[in-house]
């Protein structure tokens, strides 16, 4: 018998996901347009508690399914939802579909593994999200091992400077995700394929191949190691050998070309440092800080970078004592070429730096503003905090019929004595999500059903919404 996703904690995070989307796409009329990549599983859940009350089309729910069982049992139901041809890993999918979608649900039940982000590189590398989308993504917040375990370790020690417990602790390990999450999606097609500026100046690209070998020969055990071995494998182009460097389709390099963004980025950085020094300040009177804000900018002015604009990261138990992370990610892109600009002549390979125009100065500065928010969440400085939904142990409930599936049929039953206790926070997800004010007060706790119906009111005249646009 397969296990059931039919408790609390599970539930409130998927109320949670219904609420986010609600606040980003208010109007119903959006919604009904939303486009849906999902893990569906073998069970309705998901449909009924974010989809349907959202009011998004079963026919713009695109699901997932690797297992040919599972497969099989999804046609048979008649959910509405699209489909592959055929059962299909997650992998194998994003590699190869051409489609883009709206929302991105990854929900799984592994560690934060070398899979797991490999997936992301290619939903940010191959811009499956558009313009703009939402990413979530529910992965175990412990029991690694191996590989996974390592990367932590070998995380903590490059990237951070935590607060006391070290990789070990939930904690570090729950920033690290988050970290590595919002790093992947701001290096954008660059997952995929080398910086733009590498095709522009082959010089610059030779020098950096003979320099990034060496930096791998250096560190063979780490992921940036694996992952350029991976995408390098029958190539011979690493050690410089501009003779077997070609472009793939389109005059952009295949993924067995791609430059790994961890060497690309100093090795660039210093580059256009230079650059913006001469043109710029050429009288030398800049501070560090501002040199390298005005590089990055150039940086990533050509990855259509997924900058993350808002989120929401949360933790729960499951049932079976399981320990899970959510991340929930509304990415968008910013046009960074409206801040500074870089040309590089194709005859003499001169980089030059220029600044926005006059004209365009407050739109530049609310796009470096908005370019540093984003930014920062890849230090862990911005991050949104984890909230904490509780415990499902034990709960252990079994589905009933589709028509049982509200809230109370997913949570602890009135008179159980062991009712969640919800945040006002919680409570207006809750209602986001389409959940009654009667539904909740007999489920939890913490208010009464006047106050809740209070709630739900305020939230119908969009005060909520008013209060937070006026600060």
């Amino acid at each position: 018998m397969k296990e059931t996703y039919n408790y609390s904690t599970k539930t409130l995070a998927r109320g949670i996901l219904a609420g986010f989307t609600t606040n980003l796409y208010p109007k119903p009329s959006q919604r009904k347009g939303l486009r849906v990549l999902t893990l569906l599983g073998h069970q309705s859940l998901e449909l009924e508690q974010v989809w349907d009350r959202l009011g998004v089309p079963r026919g713009n729910i695109l699901c997932l399914e690797n297992d040919p069982q599972t497969y099989g049992r999804i046609q048979s139901q008649g959910w509405g939802v699209r489909l592959p041809p055929k059962p299909v890993s997650i992998d194998e999918f994003l590699e190869t579909t051409s489609e883009t979608f709206d929302i991105i649900n990854i929900d799984g039940f592994a560690p934060f593994g070398f899979e797991q982000r490999n997936a992301l590189r290619t939903i940010a590398g191959r811009q499956l999200l558009g313009e703009k989308g939402i990413l979530a993504t529910w992965y175990l917040g412990m029991r690694e091992s191996g590989y996974a375990k390592s990367w932590f370790e070998a995380a903590h020690r490059d990237f951070c400077e935590e607060e006391e417990g070290g990789a070990g602790t939930i904690k570090d390990r729950s920033n690290l995700l988050s970290r590595n999450i919002c790093s992947i999606l701001i290096d954008g097609i660059h997952n995929r394929q080398i910086h733009p500026y590498f095709l522009k100046d082959r010089d610059l690209l030779d020098a950096f191949l003979v320099w990034q070998d060496e930096q791998l020969r250096r560190a063979p055990g780490n992921e940036t190691a694996k992952i350029a071995r991976t995408y390098f494998v029958g190539q011979d182009i690493i050690g410089g050998a501009k003779d077997n460097y070609q472009l793939g389709s389109g005059g952009l390099p295949s993924r067995q070309e791609t430059i790994d963004t961890f060497y690309a980025m100093p090795f660039l950085k210093d580059k256009l440092r230079e650059a913006i020094n001469v043109d710029l300040f050429p009288e030398g009177n800049v501070s560090l800080q501002t040199l390298t804000l005005a590089a990055e900018l150039l940086y990533y002015t050509p990855l259509q970078s997924y900058f993350v604009a808002d989120q929401r990261r949360l933790r729960y138990i499951g049932d079976k004592g399981s320990a899970m992370l959510v991340d929930i990610n509304y990415v968008k892109h910013l046009d960074l070429s409206r801040t500074f600009r870089l040309s590089i002549d194709p005859q003499n390979l001169d980089w030059k730096v220029s600044k926005y125009h006059p004209s365009l100065e407050k739109e530049a500065i609310g796009l470096i503003s908005d370019f540093c928010n984003c930014r920062y969440r890849c230090f862990g400085n911005s991050l949104a905090p984890r909230e904490n939904l509780g415990s499902a142990y034990g709960e252990n409930k079994v589905l009933g019929s589709p028509a049982d599936h509200t809230l109370s049929g997913l949570s602890p039953q009135p008179g159980s004595g062991n009712k969640e206790t919800l945040s006002k926070a919680q409570v207006l997800d809750l209602l986001s999500s389409g959940f009654t004010p009667a539904e909740i007060a007999q489920c939890y706790t913490g208010f009464t059903k006047m106050q809740l119906a209070a709630f739900k009111a305020h939230q119908t005249m969009g005060t909520y919404r008013r209060r937070e646009e006026h600060g």
